[in-house]
């Protein structure tokens, strides 16, 4: 694959090109202020690959909501409270080297942690025993590869079919949990008690003279059940009091620490659903799409980069389990800095190390280099600048390697550095770029590895 990026700027008859065969990986760090074609880059780059090269996916993840692509093949979906699109971030992957229960644990807490509200030490602990309950109760085992998948279901004589649970079946097992540690008795008695506090409501609700002249059979039928779920409750109390016997049964309600801690799970998790982002609704998508935009500018910003997260884990792991594959894929994340951590298992990070063996590349795009972990600067084979700030020269001038002063004379929109990095790890200088996107690829390309 070809893109050209414009001519010499010192030489006009050379023409500077990026080449998928020559570059040591197929990941660029694009950095440039705003007004200063970053944008216009990531759209010349789409269309050009897409238009001249078949068989490339694009997943383009638009932070501020303004990619906008047209034409054949492209597909744009907006993720935000009302749109009815969502992804899951509790699904699992079935590859037994990399997936399983206790990687999605892991990756869900960790990715909670990268946001504002980091979990206390207690909530984390308790929700990562409520996480392997709920798969557990899903029929997903974390010991037990075979019932990651939803082929195999090890549960007998379950009610419901076999799915993987997401953020609203959380939100309801830590209710469940909740008025459990309140009550302090088995899931069974909260069960009947649940019932019991309904239909108590309604007679609250509906006067018994309304329910009277609905027909005398329906209000004895809700007060008999009423009195039945009374006796029922008080006899189940005092069975769970009479069943223990290890004393470890309490044991099986205090691992979840406190009424308090997974009170405040709840509510994280509730404000999670709220955001109706990961409803697991995610869109479907034809075969003949191959640039797909995820508009997810109207996500504060904590939602954005869980969001971001499992989309690129979601992307990336179905790469991985294909196996090892040509380059026919590239993510493009704007405002990249945000989602990056120097966490070196940070998804991010994990693509831009193992990405090219399974056909992966990675546009990183930022206004600011500031937030960038070493991963990223070491793992990108193409650098672009566009033009940056004056207060970001000295850093990127250090981090970068720029030539002094280079930067400095860079007009937005008009002209950019560029440097590779070829197959044998060996960077080219820095080249002075006049922009034009709209060179004609049989033009000859500029060696700049020769």
């Amino acid at each position: 694959m070809l893109f050209f990026l414009g001519r010499n700027k010192f030489d006009n008859s050379q023409y500077v090109c990026w080449d998928s065969e020559k570059v040591a990986n197929h990941h660029f760090l694009v950095i440039g202020a705003s007004g200063s074609g970053k944008t216009t880059f990531i759209k010349e780059f789409v269309s050009n690959i897409s238009r001249n090269f078949d068989g490339v996916e694009f997943h383009v993840i638009d932070v501020h909501g303004d990619i906008d692509l047209e034409g054949k093949g492209v597909k744009s979906f907006d993720f935000s409270e009302t749109s009815g699109y969502g992804l899951n971030p509790l699904v699992l992957s079935t590859d037994k080297d990399f997936g399983g229960v206790r990687k999605r644990v892991k990756s869900f807490i960790s990715s909670l942690n990268r946001t504002t509200r980091k979990l206390g030490i207690k909530q984390e602990n308790a929700l990562t025993n409520i996480l392997f309950d709920l798969y557990a109760a899903n029929g997903f085992y974390a010991n037990d590869p075979s019932t990651w998948g939803l082929d195999f279901d090890p549960r007998k004589n379950s009610k419901y079919e076999k799915k993987y649970p997401d953020i609203s079946d959380l939100k309801r097992f830590l209710e469940y949990r909740v008025k459990q540690l309140f009550l302090g008795a088995n899931s069974k008695t909260v069960a009947y008690l649940e019932e019991l506090n309904k239909k108590v409501n309604l007679i609250h609700k509906y006067n018994m003279k309304y329910l009277k002249n609905r027909g005398s059979s329906d209000a004895e039928k809700i007060i008999d059940r009423i009195s039945d779920l009374k006796s029922k409750v008080k006899e189940l109390f005092i069975n769970y009091v009479d069943s223990i016997e290890t004393g470890c049964e309490l044991d099986e309600i205090l691992k979840y620490d406190s009424y308090d801690v997974v009170k405040s799970l709840l509510v994280y998790i509730d404000e999670l659903e709220k955001s109706g982002v990961f409803s697991g609704n995610m869109p479907s998508i034809d075969d003949d799409i191959k640039v797909i935009i995820y508009k997810i500018n109207s996500m504060r910003r904590d939602e954005q980069k869980i969001f971001v997260d499992f989309l690129l884990e979601d992307i990336f792991n179905r790469k991985r389990e294909r196996g090892l594959n040509n380059l026919d894929t590239f993510i493009l994340l704007d405002e990249a800095h945000i989602f990056a951590t120097e966490d070196p298992d940070h998804i991010l990070n994990v693509i831009l190390k193992e990405g090219r063996k399974f056909g992966v590349g990675v546009l990183v795009a930022s206004q600011s280099l500031k937030h960038f972990s070493s991963d990223v600067l070491v793992n990108t084979a193409s650098k672009i600048i566009l033009g940056v700030n004056e207060i970001e020269f000295d850093l990127i001038e250090r981090k970068l390697k720029t030539n002094k002063g280079q930067i400095r004379y860079l007009v937005p929109r008009k002209t950019l550095l560029a440097k590779f990095s070829n197959t044998k790890g060996v960077y080219s200088k820095y080249y002075t770029v006049d922009i034009d996107y709209s060179v004609n690829k049989n033009k000859v390309i500029f060696e700049y590895f020769s």
